[in-house]
């Protein structure tokens, strides 16, 4: 994403279709992005490297969850 992060991406979707769903998934470490403000609290995360079974259960997780 040459212009967005991906926090910035997702307020752009958001101003579409607020209820959408997010998973961030990065190299850096989780606490590296939140302290840099790219994920609010409540933000799906997973760190790479993952497993696909690791992708897989957390996108069940996330699409589960009621809004």
């Amino acid at each position: 994403m040459p212009k967005n992060n991906g926090r910035e991406a997702l307020e752009e979707i958001r101003l579409i279709k607020p209820a959408v769903k997010a998973l961030f998934v990065s190299a850096y470490p989780e606490d590296m992005i939140s302290k840099q403000g790219l994920l609010e609290p409540g933000i799906n995360f997973l760190q790479k490297p993952l497993s696909p079974s690791v992708l897989l259960k957390k996108l069940r997780k996330v699409l589960d969850a009621s809004d």
